[in-house]
């Protein structure tokens, strides 16, 4: 494919996409309104060839520098919050830093990175492809990400292995598997499954510092929802994330995030129980779980001193069926985008909790003759409807127009396990609503809801591991000038970077 026949993105485009190309001056936190940008439709400068026509007739920005993959990505994606002035009593992230999607490609302070440059420019490709219905530039997509992996797979082996790098590649794979996913869970699972084996050998020569933080914060995430599918301890994957953890964090969000590890342990425990004794065990380890959390709910409501969310009606304009369309006219409105993902992360949490709660009856009654739970039962069964109904109240938040798909990104798990509950206790019409949720989700440009859509966590469960791999099929339609291209450049440009960065071969 030549590289100016690639089709353009006119203003019209732009406008539909609701897209934002950052002002990289900026030094105060950008707010959840359009930045400013400017999109001519002659001339641009083309930061990466096999990127490149991604980036054709994107021209400069407001700040009249020339756009990058940077410009592009977050034209795409980007997604970041606000913060009320008045509100400086919780050290939010986005009071720091921008959103960990949106540091990527600045990540290597001025540094060439050919990995995060493919990796980065791939997402975005196929993104927008998906978007446009451009077929070309979909499968040009493909190509920078086969050749991302390409780059990857041999710098893993090097002694100096730039970490940190590795790292925020191997997130923007994974996000690359949740939008263009064409194998199940698998493609977003081996990627995961690689970050660990990075953590586990290299993790004494990350940095520490904020970036760090926020990529261990999303890699750590990956790694309870694999393990809540497969209900097993998230650190029989990877023992490390006992202790590998942001370091005196004040974020919020942390603590929920640990608290959501535990559960993993809990509902591992759950295929064990042996007697009552093991039974009156758990239930013990889940309530001190669920005081923690409750504590950590009453902490953050203490230290904001108001309302951290209002209910509002809801005008997400998601396509309801009968069935669905009165089950919840509202939705939440939360104060911060980290307090909404919070809220999420911890309503999951208890919805987990009291689920699991709920089985303990049951079994304690199995278990011991005699023994009534009826009255229990029930009331931890109303618990967890509770929460899947605060999840579902949330969703509204991050389907704003103004959230692009990183506000859709958030949902993909609550929603899931919302969705499991109302399917299992046969909650038609709300089951129906997290179903219509999903539809919207693929709509965005999320591909893997599609796999979600109606599919239980038995069948997440019983799947096999993934296995690594490239897509020749799909590298193979690539057009013939990009393959040439990046047979003769990889390896040069690979053993230049690592000459330019002191990394030993």
């Amino acid at each position: 494919m030549s590289i100016g026949m690639c089709r353009s993105l006119s203003r019209a485009d732009l406008h539909e996409l609701n897209v934002q190309i950052p002002n990289p001056e900026a030094t105060k936190p950008r707010g959840m309104t359009d930045v400013a940008c400017e999109a001519q439709g002659q001339g641009a400068h083309t930061h990466d060839r096999r990127g490149s026509a991604l980036l054709t007739r994107f021209t400069r920005s407001a700040t009249g520098n020339d756009p990058t993959a940077l410009d592009v990505y977050e034209a795409a994606i980007a997604v970041t919050d606000t913060i009320d002035p008045e509100m400086g009593h919780i050290n939010f992230r986005c009071q720091q830093t921008s959103n960990l999607f949106e540091v990527f490609p600045t990540v290597m302070n001025g540094k060439n990175s050919q990995l995060l440059d493919r990796a980065i420019s791939a997402l975005a490709a196929v993104f927008v492809g998906n978007k446009i219905d451009d077929e070309q530039l979909v499968r040009h997509g493909v190509g920078l990400y086969n050749n991302a992996i390409q780059v990857f797979a041999r710098l893993i082996p090097r002694s100096g292995l730039p970490v940190q790098e590795v790292l925020c590649a191997n997130v923007v794979f994974q996000l690359y598997e949740l939008i263009n996913c064409t194998s199940g869970f698998s493609g977003w699972t081996a990627h995961m499954e690689g970050a660990n084996a990075v953590l586990a050998r290299h993790q004494q020569s990350l940095e520490r510092d904020k970036l760090s933080s926020m990529l261990l914060r999303q890699l750590k995430l990956s790694n309870i929802f694999h393990a809540i599918g497969k209900s097993k301890s998230a650190l029989a994957f990877c023992p490390m994330w006992r202790y590998l953890s942001p370091r005196d964090s004040d974020d919020p969000i942390d603590e929920i995030i640990d608290i959501l590890m535990a559960c993993t342990s809990l509902l591992a425990r759950e295929d064990d129980l042996q007697s009552t004794y093991d039974i009156e065990q758990l239930i013990q380890q889940c309530w001190d779980l669920h005081m923690q959390t409750m504590a950590w709910n009453d902490k953050l409501k203490l230290i904001h001193g108001k309302s951290l969310y209002t209910r509002v009606p809801d005008e997400t304009k998601v396509t309801r069926t009968s069935s669905s369309r009165n089950v919840l006219p509202d939705r939440y409105e939360f104060i911060a985008l980290e307090v909404a993902e919070s809220h999420m992360l911890c309503w999951t949490a208890m919805l987990i909790m009291y689920s699991l709660f709920h089985r303990l009856e049951i079994h304690k009654k199995l278990l011991s003759p005699g023994y009534t739970s009826d009255k229990e039962a029930e009331t931890f069964l109303k618990g967890a409807q509770h929460y899947a109904t605060q999840i579902c109240l949330g969703v509204g938040y991050f389907l704003q127009p103004h959230m692009h798909i990183l506000g859709g990104h958030n949902l993909l798990f609550p929603v899931s396990m919302a969705s499991q509950f109302f399917l299992i206790n046969e909650l038609h019409g709300q089951y129906q609503w997290c179903q219509e949720v999903f539809i919207a989700l693929e709509a965005d440009g999320l591909g893997l809801a599609s796999v979600l859509l109606g599919t239980p966590w038995s069948r997440y469960k019983e799947s096999s591991p993934p296995v690594i791999k490239i897509e020749a099929e799909a590298e193979a339609e690539v057009e013939a000038e990009v393959e040439a291209e990046v047979e003769a450049e990889v390896e040069a440009e690979v053993e230049a970077e690592a000459e330019d960065l002191g990394y030993d071969a």
